[in-house]
């Protein structure tokens, strides 16, 4: 059922149509008003009569292409490459070229065009990602990591780049970089932003519920705050117990500090549905942030009641507890994150450190080696490695990790260093 706003809106310029049933500018904001609400066979209707009224404005074009593009590509093709045309120098008219030329297996021409869209915008991380895909695809490993790098600088927290970078470094003989970029391919993924002013004109006609809730997520992900908490706030007022919308602007609060109206959102949250984990979770960490342990403990506890094979939830509720004193209680939570996931390399690493704080070495030993398997390359694992085969007396293994510690980029704690050179004569002379 259509909301009520979004009908008075399309009456409003269905209305200017049948005024001027001759005007493309009329038939093209209705056109804009139906796609920024998904109605996109209506939409292309609306553009294809812009179009035909005005066969040099591109505008109309360029949208008529869009509205094609995932139900006919021959056409939308067609259309999008007219665009390019009729404004040479508009990027994303050339991305949307390129990716229709993808989807018909023409790689060498899309490569041109994502090419054409670079040098029209040099700061289009859309196309530098494009470019370096399919120079991955050509085994050109060099080039593609030129601009996959360049699509990192541009926009360094989409998580697709990451994952392709992780590729091309595997393929280059370098692990430690394909391991750091695969760790932020991890990071919850952020799409690749397409700076596209005209679709963003379109967007900007929505009035849905679900249109603002778009809107919102794409102006957060671009780093536009502002806008989105506006989007946010405008959708609470026709969705109040839309117990996902006031998670998510809690989560946007929350990243910025203002840690007050986070948590308002998070509880009106919760009155909606007390068992909502996300945000039950999300509380939780920020309360642990702010260093507020008590209530992040209950926050995590009230989360795990709902999700309790949620081993990130319960690390963290585990280093909550051992940064409180809690060892036994944070070990058992440990302990039960690896019942449920038996390879968890925080859950290793720091049931590791409790147990070493308990004088419980020769068990922290064994928990840091099974951290390594899962990751080689933690400098500071090594470390505490380090320090309880010290510890444990087995200097000569300590000095193997110390040293691989220092390797990766870790300062290892000068006492550790100072005991081995006291139990070694000649520490260089006795390296494995």
């Amino acid at each position: 059922m259509m909301e009520p706003q979004v009908a008075a809106k399309i009456h409003k310029y269905r209305r200017a149509v049948i005024r001027d049933a001759g005007s493309p500018e009329a038939w093209g904001r209705l056109g804009m008003v139906f796609q920024a609400h998904g109605l996109e066979v209506e939409a292309t209707e609306c553009y294809t009569r812009a179009s035909e009224l005005d066969t040099e404005e591109f505008r109309w074009t360029y949208l008529l292409a869009n509205t094609l593009a995932d139900r006919n590509t021959e056409q939308a093709l067609t259309f999008a490459e007219r665009a390019s045309q009729l404004r040479p120098s508009y990027a994303p008219a050339h991305v949307l070229v390129a990716q229709l030329l993808e989807r018909h297996n023409r790689p060498e021409s899309a490569l041109e065009r994502y090419k054409k869209a670079v040098a029209s915008d040099p700061r289009c991380t859309v196309a530098e990602f494009g470019l370096g895909r399919l120079y991955l695809a050509n085994r050109d490993l060099e080039v593609s990591l030129e601009h996959l790098r360049r699509a990192a600088e541009l926009q360094p927290d989409a998580t697709p780049i990451n994952a392709f970078l992780a590729r091309v470094y595997r393929r280059l003989d370098d692990p430690a970089s394909a391991e750091r970029e695969v760790e932020l391919a991890r990071q919850p993924t952020k799409e690749i932003v397409l700076n596209d002013p005209l679709m963003a004109q379109v967007m900007h006609e929505a009035v849905s519920s679900a249109a603002y809730h778009r809107g919102a997520m794409r102006a957060d992900a671009a780093g536009d705050l502002k806008n989105a908490e506006a989007l946010y706030r405008s959708l609470l007022e026709i969705r109040p117990l839309d117990v996902v919308i006031h998670y998510q602007l809690g989560n946007m609060l929350a990243r910025q500090g203002k840690f007050p109206q986070a948590r308002d959102q998070y509880r009106k949250a919760l009155d909606v549905d007390l068992r909502h984990a996300p945000t039950l979770v999300a509380f939780g960490n920020m309360l642990n942030y702010q260093g507020k342990f008590d209530e992040a403990v209950r926050q995590y506890r009230n989360a795990l009641d709902v999700r309790p094979e949620d081993t990130v939830t319960r690390n963290n509720l585990a280093n909550v507890l051992a940064k409180k004193g809690e060892l036994e209680q944070a070990r058992a939570h440990y302990q039960k994150s690896l019942e449920y996931e038996p390879g968890n390399f925080d859950a290793h690493h720091n049931l590791g450190q409790v147990l070493a704080r308990q004088g419980k070495i020769e068990q922290a030993i064994a928990h840091y080696r099974s951290a390594l398997r899962s990751k080689q390359n933690v400098g500071l694992v090594h470390s505490h490695l380090a320090l309880a085969l010290v510890q444990a007396g087995d200097y000569r293994s300590a000095w193997k990790h110390a040293e691989l510690a220092q390797s990766l980029g870790e300062t290892v704690p000068a006492d550790i260093l100072e005991a081995l050179e006291q139990r070694m004569q000649d520490p260089t002379s006795k390296r494995p």
